[in-house]
């Protein structure tokens, strides 16, 4: 195992088992109190249980590139998580308890089988990047024009459809956005993304883009190859 340990005056704030193959998280963990920082990934862990819930300190757990297939609703009482990364797993769905995590700045769920983005994650204030690419998401929520910090969102690679939902064009520190292979067929009016310098929205079957496209004075790449534009 590959644990680096750090002075004793701290408790053992920081713990990583990365790379060592272990399939179930150890009991022992969910002893450290003063647990701030758990590195798990590249494991073949299956299962989140609900112990996790006893790291109340936990600031950074990181559990990509595992086998975990359910969110559990647990890792909601994680209140001041800043940092978790859940990307390369199987995961099939978005527990909405995730959304009480209001410290989290990332939303990083991508390479997963996610099927439903449930509504919610307007909760989430400090959230700057959202990338769950890879999936098999149908439609994104609308509050998720109500996280004011996004300034990056990629949703590439799933099964979008029908026009891109509009709280995406409340969010005004937005800077780049793609949307690219899925099966979109309009974008909706982005005016109030005023800083937006790149949107990807290739290989759909698009037909229009915004009439208030033009307001978009800071886009400097606009990517709409392989659509059905007329």
């Amino acid at each position: 195992l590959m644990i680096r340990r750090p002075p004793r005056s701290t408790l053992f704030p920081y713990t990583t088992l990365f790379r060592s193959m272990i399939s179930i998280i150890p009991k022992e963990f969910y002893k450290l109190s003063h647990l701030v920082d758990l590195n798990l990934e590249n494991n073949k862990i299956q299962l989140i249980p609900p112990d996790i819930g006893y790291l109340a300190k936990l600031k950074l757990l990181k559990l990509a590139h595992n086998s975990i297939k359910v969110m559990t609703e647990d890792i909601g009482f994680l209140m001041n998580l800043e940092v978790l990364t859940l990307h390369d797993n199987l995961i099939e769905g978005i527990n909405p308890t995730i959304y009480a995590l209001t410290k989290l700045t990332t939303f990083d769920l991508y390479n997963n089988k996610i099927i439903e983005f449930p509504e919610g994650i307007g909760n989430m204030q400090l959230i700057t990047n959202v990338d769950l690419h890879n999936n098999k998401i149908k439609t994104v929520p609308y509050d998720i024009g109500d996280c004011p910090l996004i300034d990056n969102i990629n949703l590439s690679n799933n099964n979008l459809h029908g026009e891109l939902t509009d709280g995406i064009g409340n969010l005004s520190n937005l800077r780049q956005l793609d949307v690219s292979n899925n099966k979109l067929s309009g974008i909706t009016s982005l005016s109030e993304c005023k800083i937006l310098h790149s949107i990807d929205a290739s290989n759909n079957p698009i037909t229009t883009v915004p009439e208030d496209l033009h307001l978009l004075l800071e886009v400097k790449t606009f990517d709409l190859t392989g659509n059905k534009m007329v």
